[in-house]
């Protein structure tokens, strides 16, 4: 969920996006094939309409969906390693009911290595790259992640 936060200034575009709620449900489902996992998720974001779009105009844009797939291989040392695959498409937004050339088609692919440092510590380095950005983001990324699970499960 993203909420509309920030300071707006009906004089000026900027936020642009940033001045409505979005939404993301997503269903996702995994299988274990031995020491290698294969996931997959559909998503889509949903927008609420921004009313105070520059200047005071009013901007809807249709649901972002998403595809995302994943095939993970479980290595020695409580490590594993993922080649990641996302795909997006739609956005097309509308400005006072007149349509913007702006709906997005994206590839993305990348790559994600983590390591468990025990049961409830684990450290992950992921890369993605914008393969295919027909419009939208076209990014290069890479991240390092610290997880800590807090609340201790039943054994």
């Amino acid at each position: 969920m993203s909420a509309p936060t920030g300071q707006y200034d009906p004089n000026k575009l900027i936020n642009i996006g940033a001045n409505r709620w979005a939404f993301k449900p997503e269903l996702g489902v995994s299988r274990a094939l031995g020491k290698w996992t294969v996931e997959g998720a559909f998503g889509a974001w949903l927008y609420t309409a921004n009313n105070q779009f520059y200047p005071n105009q009013h901007r809807t844009q249709d649901p972002l969906f998403s595809f995302q797939a994943h095939l993970v291989r479980t290595l020695p040392h409580r490590a594993w390693l993922a080649l990641d695959g996302t795909y997006f498409a739609g956005a097309l937004s509308t400005i006072n009911g007149q349509e913007l050339n702006d709906h997005q088609k994206n590839v993305r692919l990348g790559a994600t290595f983590g390591v468990a440092l025990n049961r409830r510590q684990a450290i992950k380095v992921s890369f993605f790259d914008g393969a295919v950005t027909r419009i939208g983001a076209d990014a290069r990324s890479i991240g390092i992640s610290y997880s800590v699970i807090w609340q201790k499960g039943h054994t």
